[in-house]
C-alpha cells in the first residue's frame, strides 16, 4: 500500500500497516503528508468570494469569506452597507478575525 500524497510505501510494523486516515478515507504515511494533502484539496476546491478565481498559497480571510488577494478583500469590504458592517462588528471576535483598526469603522468601536 502507498501513501495517497507522496506515493511512498506505508510503514509496516509487526505485520500491521501504520498510517493516518484522511477525511476522504485515504491513507497517508505521516501526519505531515495528511496535512499537506488536505491543504492542497482545500486550495483546489475553495474559490475567491469576490472574483470566483482559485485560491493560491496565500489566502486572505475576512469574516467567513476567502479572497485570492488583498485587493479583492478590500473591494468587498468597501462595498458593504453600513448595516452589514454593524452586524459584522457585533459578531464575536473569534468568528470575524478583524479589529477596529483594520475594519476602518472607528465610529463603531465599542467602549
Amino acid at each position: 500500500m502507498k501513501c495517497a500524497h507522496c506515493q511512498r510505501p506505508l510503514p509496516v510494523q509487526d505485520n500491521r500497516v501504520e498510517a493516518w486516515r484522511g477525511r476522504s478515507g485515504q491513507l497517508y504515511c505521516s501526519e505531515l503528508c495528511l496535512e499537506n494533502a488536505e491543504q492542497a484539496a482545500f486550495r483546489f476546491t475553495k474559490r475567491c468570494d469576490f472574483c470566483g478565481g482559485s485560491l493560491g498559497l496565500i489566502v486572505h480571510r475576512y469574516y467567513r469569506m476567502y479572497f485570492c488577494c488583498e485587493a479583492h478583500m478590500g473591494a468587498y469590504r468597501r462595498r458593504l452597507t453600513e448595516e452589514t458592517r454593524a452586524k459584522i462588528w457585533r459578531t464575536p471576535r473569534s468568528n470575524r478575525g478583524i479589529t477596529a483598526a483594520n475594519f476602518g469603522d472607528n465610529h463603531l468601536r465599542s467602549s
